[in-house]
């Protein structure tokens, strides 16, 4: 774990060539995924029996809570 290292850009942009893999094991550019509005993304797993399913569902209570906004109105 020595070459091991995090990096935060805080208040930066993902480009939008970078390549990511969906549920479905297909690879695809970031920017073909925006459709005009903000997209969020969750890095984890979909097949792990320990904090994969917490952070999923601590994301989906969070965006539950937020008020006016509905995933694929006005987010994605």
């Amino acid at each position: 774990l020595k070459n091991v290292d995090i990096r935060q850009n805080l208040n930066s942009q993902l480009p939008l060539d970078v390549e990511l893999t969906d549920q479905d094991g297909r690879t695809r550019e970031f920017g073909t995924l925006l459709r005009g509005r903000p997209v969020v993304l969750a890095f984890v797993y979909y097949d792990c029996q320990m904090l994969c399913n917490l952070t999923v569902y601590g994301l989906i209570r969070a965006m539950n809570a937020i008020p006016n906004l509905s995933v694929g109105n006005e987010y994605d």
